[in-house]
């Protein structure tokens, strides 16, 4: 061991140089250590700050991915969404956690370093012994973390105001151990990354060729500093997803380290570099999105398609309008999903309470059951009432907070609602160009769904929406031939009466009969009954046009429900078909509107 300081160096001089040397690895030595070390000190928790202030809204990202699983483009569209009001919440725990932390990763690494160099101890293992003694140190700042993390997760938002308001609550009502919820994967990620980051930072300084300018000095330590902290994030990342999901829950039995592990695993398809699912795979591709409608949000994590419904409804127009777009009232498979329910609802819940799911108790009162008729009760849905909650005074059916608790709200009040269906339930059917079965091909191109179950036209006409389509309309005397066709083969036991609910209406004006694309009815084409429209018995509640079983026109009550045909192009939606009349008009030619813009 030898040392090659010049012995005319002045004592600063000497300082700052690097004098010990074991094989490759070099070592600072101090003579006056005080001054040296506060500056350690300060300059870890000073670059710590200026971190967090920049990369917090990178690191949120990063979170939201760890915790769900989902596209980095979900996770950013959700926080663009929340808006700035919640994109820097919770960012004063982290801010005092890693300044101090850093503080002491330098700090104390430093402090433990000097006495074993000075008691000859190989500096390899030297420095990872400190390292590992500096990560334990940091490892009793964890408060600030755990708080970090409940402040950011979205099913907290409005049960915290701030950090003072979340370290009181749960000191409060669960103890300074639920404050340390985590620590296992916290010890093993702080104390081996420490000691890999000091060893590989000194063998990389002294291979990097040194640069006279402090421009090129600094930006060549950035990038070494940089590829350092991306390699070992990289390497620990599975120990972050364990964390996060541990410290994501608040109350219960913690967790073990390796019954978290495990169930993480399955929950990614039992392999281990699912992990890193979102640092390898959707950081640098996107991932494959199975065909399906295009307003149907993908989610890998629980291979479903959603899609949130704004417009509020009450609960039987919900369950309706989620089976004419063939899927159903989300229902919650797991604890796992129902903490991603926050980031698909997270637009609408200023306004409302919640929104509504697929959950009832229609069949026995205070006996609640999934729209496909499987018991909450001792199910993994249990876990997900609100406090207090099921109060079976407050109604029948059951809507999510954005928390992803459950509640108890009457059927009748109108709620936002989301849809769900798995991707393993779609199949595509290319006669009409369709994701749902009931589509049948019929003349001019057109595909129909016959709904014998009868609903109200203006709820039928949302129906017909949501399915992609419209209400039907007969602009030929063939189109009236099939439907008249398929009118007769309906049971009149199951759908009793000889009317059902067609496309057109005169609600703007009396008489002034219009299709719900604006069109007005086909003159000379279609025979109307001898009773309409003109029918003096008429009352004014008959303004929404049908057709009756013989074949003929006619109209009804808007608000009694009847059975109704819907209608959309064999190939894409009626939004397309309405566009290229329109072109038709003054293009003879095809148009790229004729292969654009669909819907499905």
């Amino acid at each position: 061991m030898s040392c090659d300081c010049k012995p005319n160096m002045s004592e600063p001089q000497f300082l700052e140089r690097n004098c010990l040397k074991e094989g490759s690895m070099s070592v600072p030595v101090s003579v006056n250590n005080l001054p040296q070390h506060w500056k350690e000190f300060a300059c870890g928790g000073g670059a710590a700050f200026c971190n967090i202030l920049i990369s917090y809204p990178l690191n949120k990202l990063i979170f939201r991915q760890m915790m769900h699983g989902v596209e980095a483009t979900f996770a950013l569209n959700q926080l663009q969404k929340e808006g700035m009001a919640f994109l820097y919440r919770g960012m004063l725990p982290p801010l005092l956690q890693r300044s101090m932390s850093m503080s002491l990763m330098f700090g104390v690494y430093d402090e433990c370093l000097q006495p074993l160099l000075d008691q000859k101890v190989n500096p390899y293992v030297a420095k990872t012994i400190a390292g590992v003694v500096a990560g334990c140190f940091e490892a009793t700042l964890m408060p600030f973390e755990r708080l970090q993390t409940l402040l950011i997760h979205p099913k907290y938002h409005k049960k915290f105001k701030n950090t003072a308001h979340a370290t009181s609550h749960i000191a409060r009502y669960y103890g300074i151990k639920e404050f340390y919820r985590g620590m296992i994967p916290i010890l093993l990620r702080n104390g081996p990354s420490n000691a890999m980051f000091f060893i590989i930072r000194d063998e990389v300084k002294v291979r990097l060729p040194k640069q006279e300018n402090m421009l090129y000095d600094s930006i060549q330590n950035f990038v070494a500093g940089a590829s350092i902290g991306a390699f070992l994030s990289t390497l620990f990342y599975p120990l972050n997803v364990i964390k996060i999901a541990m410290q994501c829950e608040l109350g219960g039995p913690h967790r073990t380290l390796i019954y978290e592990f495990n169930y993480i695993l399955r929950k990614r398809g039992s392999k281990f570099t699912n992990f890193y699912h979102e640092v390898l795979h959707e950081l640098i591709t996107e991932s494959k999105r199975p065909n399906y409608r295009l307003d149907y949000r993908y989610e890998k994590a629980f291979d479903a398609f959603y899609k949130l419904h704004p417009e509020a409804v009450n609960w039987y127009q919900a369950r309706m309008r989620c089976e004419a777009e063939n899927t159903q009232l989300l229902v919650p498979a797991n604890l796992d999903e129902a903490d991603s329910i926050p980031l698909l609802i997270a637009p609408i819940l200023t306004k409302y309470e919640g929104v509504y799911v697929g959950i009832h108790d229609f069949y026995s009162e205070r006996t609640f059951v999934t729209i496909k008729g499987s018991y909450v009760q001792d199910s993994i849905l249990e876990l997900l009432w609100e406090l207090k909650q099921p109060m079976h005074s407050a109604g029948r059916c059951v809507a999510s907070r954005r928390n992803g608790r459950l509640f108890v709200h009457p059927c009748s009040d109108q709620l936002p609602f989301a849809c769900k269906i798995k991707a393993s339930n779609v199949i595509y059917y290319p006669e009409c160009d369709t994701y749902d079965a009931r589509w049948k091909l019929g003349p001019n191109s057109t595909c129909y769904i016959t709904h014998i179950e009868p609903q109200k036209w203006h709820e039928a006409y949302s129906t017909c929406y949501s399915a992609g389509g419209h209400l039907a309309i007969l602009d030929t005397r063939q189109e009236a031939e099939f439907i008249r066709d398929v009118f007769k083969q309906v049971d009149q036991h199951k759908t009793p009466g000889d009317f059902a609910f067609l496309g057109f209406s005169d609600l703007f004006q009396r008489y002034h009969y219009r299709t719900v694309i604006g069109d007005r009815l086909a003159e000379n084409q279609l025979d109307w009954d001898f009773k309409c429209p003109n029918n003096i018995t008429s009352t004014d509640e008959e303004r929404c046009g049908g057709f009756k079983r013989s074949g003929l026109l006619a109209t009804g009550n808007c608000d009694i429900p009847s059975m109704f045909f819907c209608e959309k192009p064999a190939s894409g939606t009626f939004k397309n078909r309405t566009i290229l009349r329109n072109l038709s008009k003054t293009f003879s030619r095809k148009t790229p509107f004729e292969e654009n813009d669909y819907f499905y």
